[in-house]
């Protein structure tokens, strides 16, 4: 039986606090890695992706070699309501602080076309590609609007669990990736 959200979170949370920088930045290259194949070998040109907060998953990492590849990234920034606003990111300079200590790029240019990988925090995920995240659903709605990008849920080995409880908004990802 899945066990509630609240206490999965709380429990990732404080999995997620006990790694160390180091960890945290050794873990995120795997990570890394595995991306990156997947935007080779697809010749993927438009990244979603989210920057990290805490010890999430550090997506620095992959703005970097998108944007030296010449990839287009795109980032959240976050709104009220259950609402981002997509700013391309053409670097890693003029960065300001947003909603929930989330960063975006100070000149805000909004993106509106496609993606072809978005890629997706959370807190917990299990085998069938379901996520929890902090609870307030921003992710499901984005995702909804995006059926036709493949969405990869990134996160630690210890984030993953056997079975989450599922709602009717929640989407499955298509692929998680765990470092």
């Amino acid at each position: 039986m899945a066990k509630d959200k609240q206490l999965i979170r709380k429990e990732l949370l404080a999995n997620r606090a006990s790694l160390s920088q180091e960890e945290i930045t050794l873990r995120s290259q795997r990570i890394v890695e595995q991306l990156w194949q997947i935007i080779a070998t697809n010749d993927f040109e438009v990244v979603h992706t989210f920057l990290p907060i805490g010890n999430e998953v550090n997506t620095w990492l992959l703005v970097e070699q998108a944007l030296t590849n010449g990839v287009k990234v795109v980032i959240p920034k976050t709104l009220g309501k259950l609402k981002l606003k997509h700013l391309l990111l053409e670097d890693t300079q003029g960065m300001v602080e947003g909603k929930f200590g989330t960063l975006y790029p100070e000149k805000e240019m909004e993106y509106t076309g496609a993606y072809d990988l978005i890629v997706v925090p959370g807190l917990a995920f299990d085998q069938y590609h379901h996520r929890i995240g902090y609870g307030a659903g921003y992710y499901d709605v984005f995702l909804k609007e995006h059926p036709g990008s493949l969405k990869v849920g990134v996160g630690f080995d210890f984030q993953l669990v056997d079975a989450l409880p599922v709602e009717a908004h929640d989407v499955p990802l298509d692929k998680i990736i765990l470092g």
